[in-house]
């Protein structure tokens, strides 16, 4: 008896006798796609392990990228039978910061395109100074049966990569090839085949207009590890930031300089966040950034203006627009400035965004010292978090921030009083906004 084929939304999983164009349920659009009947299972015998049956030496797991920053992001390095999905937009350099580490890493490799011909591939592997051919191998095909089957019978292969998930597709699916039901079997279908045979595999997918990896939130559920390769468009560096990570910290960030040699990992961002500071300026003030577990300094510029205008201009760079708002409506009111007269100008340096509130002190001094055409009368990094009220909060990983500044030559803190003793540094305690003044000699 032929089975009856039946139609499902991949939205909102409402079921349907024939395809339909638009879905009654959700009101979305060309979401129905074929619903493939489940077979009856076969149940299999479950082998139970304690956890504390053996002694295994699990640092034996991981292994090297070859780039220091990835490893730090990554953990310790690759998992063995692990799996990434390393998303970003087009030209970032995706293809080749993954064609760099399978030169970098001792295992042999396997490059499946799906996008490109073996010998762009070439191309660019020899731009990127890579002539050792015997430990990557390259294959050409979008065919998951035939990419399953490749990584069965290569026992010698420990590492695959899949150039782009999109274009991947099953036979046993009559979608085409970058459907969600597509992408969601293929990836499953791997993960499974790689974790069976301790293979190790990274996933580069396409991302979507709005910076998301193209496809449904469950394509994260399936891997072990989410990368994002970001960056902006005048920016001289690209940021790699880990959304999830089942065997390290998330909101890691590692940030890489391209070249005409490939990528370069920067390993001290903080250099390159604060720029050209000047100290002795006004409107300028200095933060200690978390990005993960690591601190970052990064430089703070006000800018503000006289202007006739009903409603003045707020202008941001690298920082919310309504947490500006919020900063400008406290010290108006508790500090009695009036900014409903004047244009605002805020930006944090290179290109850097900022989402810690711990910030907002730092905001604070910069805007203030940009009114009064006072510099901050010494080189000191600003911490605290800003409440409604005026007054100052204590911020997290205060130690790890302070370190940070004083390995860059800073002798002064300013933040609320706290527990945390700043050791080698001269603390300048303020608990109100108001205090702010103080510090100008106000």
């Amino acid at each position: 008896m032929k089975e009856k084929k039946g139609f499902i939304c991949n939205v909102c999983q409402t079921k349907y006798v024939k395809w339909v164009g638009h879905c009654h349920s959700c009101s979305n659009w060309d979401t129905v796609e074929i619903l493939i009947p489940s077979k009856r299972l076969n149940t299999k015998e479950l082998s139970l392990v304690y956890l504390n049956s053996d002694n295994d030496d699990y640092t034996n797991h991981y292994f090297s990228s070859g780039f220091e920053e990835l490893d730090r992001v990554l953990g310790k390095g690759f998992v063995t039978g692990s799996a990434i999905l390393l998303g970003g937009p087009p030209g970032i350099g995706k293809s080749t910061l993954i064609l760099q580490v399978l030169n970098n890493i001792a295992h042999k490799s396997l490059y499946i395109t799906g996008e490109e011909s073996v010998s762009q591939i070439k191309i660019r592997a020899k731009r990127l100074n890579i002539l050792d051919t015997t430990k990557i191998q390259i294959a050409v095909s979008n065919n998951l049966e035939s990419i399953i089957n490749a990584i069965t019978q290569l026992n010698h292969i420990k590492f695959v990569v899949i150039d782009s998930i999109q274009t991947i597709h099953a036979d046993s699916l009559e979608t085409s090839a970058g459907s969600i039901s597509q992408i969601k079997f293929c990836i499953a279908e791997l993960v499974r085949t790689i974790k069976e045979r301790d293979v190790t595999i990274v996933l580069i997918g396409q991302i979507t207009k709005d910076g998301q990896i193209a496809g449904p939130k469950v394509l994260e559920h399936l891997v072990d590890t989410v990368i994002y390769f970001e960056s902006e468009l005048t920016a001289q560096y690209h940021i790699l930031r880990v959304i999830k990570n089942r065997f390290g910290a998330v909101n890691e960030i590692a940030l890489f300089d391209m070249g005409s040699k490939g990528l370069r990992e920067i390993v001290n961002p903080s250099e390159l966040f604060l720029g050209t500071y000047m100290f002795g300026v006004s409107g300028i003030s200095i933060f200690v950034s978390m990005e993960g577990t690591r601190p970052i300094l990064v430089e703070v510029q006000a800018l503000i203006m006289k202007t006739n205008m009903s409603m003045p201009k707020r202008s941001v760079i690298g920082w919310d627009v309504n947490r500006l708002s919020m900063v400008l409506a406290v010290l108006t009111a508790r500090c009695d400035f009036f900014f409903g007269d004047k244009e605002v100008y805020l930006n944090i340096t290179g290109g850097c965004k900022i989402s810690d509130p711990a910030t907002d002190l730092a905001v604070a001094f910069a805007l203030m010292s940009a009114v009064l055409q006072k510099p901050i009368p010494f080189k000191a990094i600003c911490l605290g978090e800003l409440t409604l009220s005026g007054l100052l909060q204590g911020v997290s990983f205060q130690n790890i921030r302070i370190r940070e500044a004083k390995k860059l030559g800073f002798k002064d803190v300013i933040m609320p009083k706290t527990s945390v003793e700043a050791k080698g540094m001269d603390v300048h305690h303020i608990n109100h906004v108001k205090d702010i003044l103080s510090i100008f000699n106000i």
